[in-house]
């Protein structure tokens, strides 16, 4: 689980290149992963450029895997909270732990 932040926190245009990245392999198509980009009312332009950016080079399927809430933090604990339900249910029923995703792939390239 992985939470951005807008431009002057940890998230970068790599960082979120790289994530959808390893989501976007077909062997983690049916895995929930909570990613939200998330921050002020000053960084929506800088999400609106990424959200772009992501829909004319990588298109619709790698924009279905984050959600972008902007100056909301009871919205973004709300999500979260249903998210993390939905990675609770997939572990249990798949028998994967909880400390550590072993179900994610990554490919050697990343």
């Amino acid at each position: 689980m992985k939470l951005l932040y807008s431009p002057g926190g940890p998230s970068t245009a790599e960082e979120i290149l790289y994530l959808l990245g390893i989501l976007l392999h077909p062997d983690n198509k049916e895995l929930p992963f909570p990613f939200i980009l998330t921050g002020p009312k000053e960084s929506e332009e800088y999400f609106k450029q990424i959200y772009h950016f992501i829909e004319i080079t990588l298109g619709f399927e790698a924009q279905q895997k984050y959600k972008i809430i902007i100056n909301d933090p009871e919205l973004v604990a709300r999500e979260m909270k249903n998210m993390i339900k939905a990675v609770s249910d997939f572990r249990c029923s798949t028998s994967d732990a909880f400390y550590y995703n072993w179900k994610l792939h990554i490919d050697k390239e990343f």
